[in-house]
């Protein structure tokens, strides 16, 4: 027993699920089409949170070092929220309070340093 145990039953589980999914989905008929995209692929803000969600994901990769975490998920988290039409005083207060709650989890509890980058002087 070691600490690849548990992840391993996680991933034999979760490929059980997928074969029976995948035969379950072979034997009824008739077949769906392989792509099939619902109502909300011409919906504009539906897009937009999409594009929000993964554009705000990956812009962490080549600036996390440079803006710092705290900074960076407050400006894509206050994004989304307001694209989900959150009140403007609400989004910052759960921005804000989120992403510091998240930083000082890491840096505390769980002792992995986030990057502070542009706050780097006020650093705790």
């Amino acid at each position: 027993v070691g600490s690849g145990l548990l992840p391993s039953i996680v991933a034999i589980g979760l490929i059980g699920c997928a074969l029976y999914l995948i035969a379950t989905n072979l034997v009824r008929k008739p077949r769906p089409k392989l792509i099939e995209f619902g109502d909300w692929i011409t919906d504009r803000r539906r897009l937009l949170r999409v594009a929000i969600a993964v554009l705000g994901t990956a812009s962490f990769i080549p600036f996390l070092d440079v803006i710092g975490f705290p900074v960076l998920s407050i400006v894509v988290l206050l994004a989304f929220l307001l694209s989900l039409r959150v009140a403007p005083l609400t989004a910052v207060l759960v921005a804000v309070g989120a992403s510091l709650a998240i930083h000082t989890l890491f840096s505390k509890i769980f002792l992995v340093p986030l990057p502070w980058g542009l706050l780097q002087s006020v650093a705790w």
